[in-house]
């Protein structure tokens, strides 16, 4: 059986803690146009904290600060993988959308589904 590929991914906050930002993948992607918490995959070996260091910095073209992981999820959609939530902070405006909470106004990946129960009970207490 294949192993899992290792994703991870950042929840980023504005200033204020009322936005998140999102990032649409590409019309071209697995899953097109739909709207997911920014991040990609772990290469062999590297730990999870570089890995988004790096994928927010050739994405979004930020420096960030990675803070506590807020929850793992497996799926078993299209691939096989583990995906990582973590708190993140960046130094400056990305190159993406800030929305709110409000799922039902954008089209989601389906793990991102799966992570906002997750991530929205975490802000309600530990990352307030």
């Amino acid at each position: 059986m294949k192993q899992p590929v290792e994703v991870v991914c950042a929840l980023i906050q504005d200033f204020h803690r009322t936005s998140v930002f999102l990032a649409k993948r590409s019309s071209s992607s697995l899953r097109p146009d739909l709207w997911e918490f920014p991040g990609g995959k772990v290469e062999e070996g590297e730990p999870h904290e570089q890995a988004l260091q790096r994928e927010l910095g050739g994405k979004l073209q930020v420096e960030s600060t990675i803070g506590k992981p807020i929850t793992t999820v497996s799926i078993d959609f299209e691939v096989s993988a583990r995906i990582s939530l973590y708190d993140v902070r960046i130094w400056q405006t990305p190159r993406v959308t800030a929305l709110d909470w409000a799922v039902k106004h954008m089209p989601l990946v389906p793990s991102c589904y799966l992570f906002y129960r997750q991530a929205a009970l975490w802000l309600a207490t530990d990352g307030a």
